[in-house]
């Protein structure tokens, strides 16, 4: 089956980004790496390289061409979608298979805002906003907004307009 719309093309990559996403999310998860930089650098080449397949791919559907509109449509989708994945992943994760490993996680941040000079109170208001759901959201958000952006450069890169003759 031949995958030629923008929707498509972006639904099938968001998809595989995604799962790709959840795998390096695990990985970091569970050798405690999510501060790591070098983990920070594989995870923007991932993104960049999951922005740019699909937009090829679709280039090569089409006889060489795609439109700015079109990478920003594939590059848009790709974002929603894989952030949603990663973003329920993160959720289900600390929610439901580990919640312990989350408590853990909210111990560290507790004790840095400590560091950092926060009261109690202070803390108290800011543990409220660290839940996994506010992760999830945040992923998503976080995920569709920077995804957006680059699909921005690396559309206007990719793009071969048509000729109109």
């Amino acid at each position: 089956m031949e995958i030629k719309t923008p929707t498509r093309v972006g639904l099938h990559y968001g998809i595989i980004y995604g799962l790709t996403s959840i795998a390096i999310s695990l990985f970091t998860i569970l050798t405690d790496l999510q501060q790591n930089f070098v983990i920070s650098v594989l995870n923007m080449l991932v993104m960049i390289a999951f922005l740019v397949m699909p937009m090829q791919y679709f280039k090569s559907q089409n006889e060489g061409f795609i439109s700015f509109g079109q990478g920003m449509g594939i590059g848009s989708i790709v974002s929603a979608v894989s952030s949603f994945l990663s973003g329920f992943f993160i959720l289900v994760y600390y929610r439901l298979i580990a919640p312990k490993k989350f408590e853990e996680i909210l111990e560290k941040t507790r004790e840095s805002w400590e560091k950092a000079g926060m009261n109690e109170e202070q803390i108290q208001v800011a543990e409220k906003f660290t839940t996994p759901e506010v992760m999830f959201i945040s992923a998503f958000i976080g995920g569709l907004i920077f995804g957006v952006l680059l699909s921005l450069v690396v559309a206007a890169i990719v793009q071969k307009k048509k000729p109109e003759f």
